[in-house]
């Protein structure tokens, strides 16, 4: 009955995005895996989709499209305070939910974060205007998510189903220096990229 009567015309079933690539358009979808209000699965199951329909007409869904799980992250953001895993990756409204008195909105001008490795949107923009393909984004954990004072963790977040995984010494977490070697595709489950969750960051 909700799919007939569909409210609002809000049923997400069409997936065929060939307009939207044919107009040369760019799309960065990410998730956060502790969202306690929607499933990773229909985030899974939505961008399956789309891939499939899209290789019936010959499109390369990773041409226009990245799908980007991040471990811990709540909905759109933030982390409970029992994982305090890296999530800022400067998405939507997460700018304007950390910091105090707005220092959150200013926080894409700091030395290092002003990158679209840092910075979702200004990967966005380099995406489109410069062709500059976001082949991982970096997730931050501040100390003080209002005094923004010193980064305690760092995550290499990969485009699905690509993971990354730890290569170095030490424990994993502190801040992401040089030497980041990209993301390997894996498989999980007996299926590439079955599992959703990103093995480990490389850092210092």
């Amino acid at each position: 009955m909700s799919d007939a009567m569909n409210p609002g015309n809000a049923t997400a079933d069409n997936f065929d995005f060939s307009p939207f690539y044919n107009r040369g358009s760019k799309l960065i979808h990410y998730y956060g895996l502790a969202d306690p209000s929607i499933p990773t699965g229909r985030n899974v199951y939505f961008y399956k989709q789309v891939q499939r329909t899209l290789q019936s007409k010959g499109i390369d869904l990773d041409d226009f499209y990245k799908f980007y799980l991040i471990p811990g992250m709540e909905h759109c953001g933030s982390t409970p305070s029992n994982m305090e895993a890296p999530w800022y990756i400067g998405g939507l409204s997460q700018a304007s939910t950390i910091g105090s008195d707005g220092s959150g909105n200013h926080l894409h001008e700091r030395k290092g974060f002003n990158d679209g490795k840092h910075d979702a949107l200004l990967a966005m923009i380099g995406w489109v205007e410069n062709g500059t393909v976001p082949n991982y984004l970096v997730a931050t954990k501040f100390h003080d998510e209002n005094e923004l004072d010193y980064v305690v963790k760092q995550r290499l977040i990969c485009p699905w189903p690509k993971q990354a995984i730890y290569i170095g010494n030490g424990m994993w977490g502190r801040r992401i220096v040089g030497g980041v070697r990209g993301c390997i595709r894996v498989r999980l489950g007996g299926e590439e990229g079955g599992g959703c969750i990103p093995r480990y960051a490389l850092v210092d």
